[in-house]
């Protein structure tokens, strides 16, 4: 999800990625949410920082370098994401927040949950 200044959507996204762990999955959608920023946001918008908020406290504090990374396959997504914060080249911060304050984001997750649920029976 993607808001504004106001706390108004901007763009919203939904993928399915398969069978994935949390932290994979959370990373994913990292990754894709710059690739969007990048190519769809930045240009149709006036941006001057970006704000991540996330409720995977793990996530959060190993993108701000608080908690080290132990799996290799974690550190090739934190070395991508680097990549696309310097091809922004904006302010980037990351916060973590409650689940509760992530209610749409969550319910986006659960959507693909449930849809892939589904195509496996």
């Amino acid at each position: 999800m993607f808001y504004n200044e106001q706390d108004q959507v901007l763009f919203a996204h939904r993928e399915d990625i398969g069978i994935e762990t949390n932290n994979t999955a959370e990373y994913r959608a990292v990754m894709k949410a710059y690739e969007l920023l990048i190519n769809v946001l930045v240009p149709q918008y006036s941006i001057s920082a970006v704000e991540w908020h996330a409720d995977s406290l793990l996530v959060v504090q190993q993108l701000k370098g608080v908690y080290k990374i132990k799996q290799a396959h974690i550190q090739e997504y934190v070395d991508k994401i680097r990549e696309y914060e310097r091809e922004l080249g904006l302010p980037v911060s990351y916060t973590h927040v409650m689940r509760e304050k992530n209610k749409l984001a969550d319910a986006l997750v659960n959507d693909a949950v449930n849809i892939a649920e589904l195509m496996r029976k």
